[in-house]
């Protein structure tokens, strides 16, 4: 998976569309990493609302850092210097990407090093940290090449690094894998309920 030790992936995508569970697995993921405490040692999962942020292309890892976390300017330099160190590493999860899909387009068409990661300066300021982006898979038809406007680039050849960039597509559940799901949880929960009463 995306987070495991060993997986040189920096960015992934997850599209899908509307309504399929994309935010709902962002807070899910973030979720599930705060819980678990073998997790929570490496990773600090923060989930970022993109249209609610000034300067996405430039400042997107800072402004969620002084905004959400109510870090100072100087305690967001402490950890940017201090994140090897203390082998911590940020999970930054930008939800709702849609907003900066055509400025990416128009910036990323002059100069390929103006994506997302790049601008940010993901590899230079937070070279540990790995990125989750989410957005509706109707914002991204007519690109064909979507890691060139999210995934970190050789700063040489501006093309992509391999293996750094992954694109997954959230599916809506059919109905019968709705029935599916909720006749085997509401066994699993009968079940529980009536152990519970013993």
């Amino acid at each position: 998976f995306f987070l495991e030790t060993g997986n040189p992936a920096k960015v992934l995508l997850l599209t899908g569309e509307t309504g399929t569970g994309k935010s709902l697995f962002c807070k899910y993921l973030q979720r599930l990493i705060i819980l678990n405490p073998d997790v929570l040692e490496q990773w600090l999962p923060i989930v970022v609302q993109v249209p609610d942020l000034k300067a996405p292309l430039t400042s997107a890892v800072s402004e969620t850092l002084i905004k959400d976390l109510v870090l100072t300017e100087e305690e967001t330099e402490l950890l940017k210097a201090a994140q090897k160190d203390l082998g911590l590493r940020l999970l930054l999860i930008f939800d709702s990407a849609e907003g900066i899909i055509q400025s990416l387009k128009a910036e990323t068409k002059k100069c390929p090093s103006d994506n997302f990661y790049m601008r940010n300066r993901f590899a230079v300021d937070w070279a540990e940290a790995k990125v989750i982006i989410t957005c509706r898979e109707e914002s991204l038809a007519e690109i064909n090449q979507r890691e060139y406007l999210f995934a970190p680039l050789d700063s040489k050849t501006e093309e992509t690094i391999k293996g750094f960039f992954l694109e997954r597509c959230l599916q809506p559940l059919s109905d019968n894998e709705i029935r599916s799901f909720l006749k085997i949880y509401l066994a699993l929960n009968s079940n529980m309920n009536g152990e519970k009463r013993r």
